[in-house]
């Protein structure tokens, strides 16, 4: 059996909670992965609710903040100190899952 690229994907049938909770969450967590075709306005509202779940679950484990960051083929958040990624991919799902980054 072939493993999966997307820590994320390997844990589907596993009893992780989602986030995505609300309707509102189950609209945004929809369109985040197309977050690059959104108007500015709804760009702003989308990174304005991941940010909002990035916090919600806590997902840095040093507590820095997240910035949007689009680069060398993927897209979603790195925290501040650079160590840490979520992509959007992560986002859509609802289970949050951390990638950890090389140090600089």
């Amino acid at each position: 059996k072939a493993k999966s690229t997307m820590p994320s994907l390997m844990f589907r049938d596993a009893p992780i909670k989602s986030f995505i909770v609300t309707k509102e969450d189950k609209i945004m967590s929809a369109r985040q992965t197309s977050f690059a075709s959104l108007a500015p306005k709804e760009q702003k509202k989308q990174e304005d609710w991941a940010q909002k779940k990035i916090k919600e679950i806590g997902a840095c484990p040093e507590q820095y903040d997240w910035e949007r960051a689009d680069q060398g083929g993927w897209s979603g958040f790195i925290c501040n100190e650079g160590r840490h990624a979520m992509l959007d991919q992560h986002l859509e799902e609802g289970l949050g899952a951390l990638i950890v980054l090389e140090k600089k």
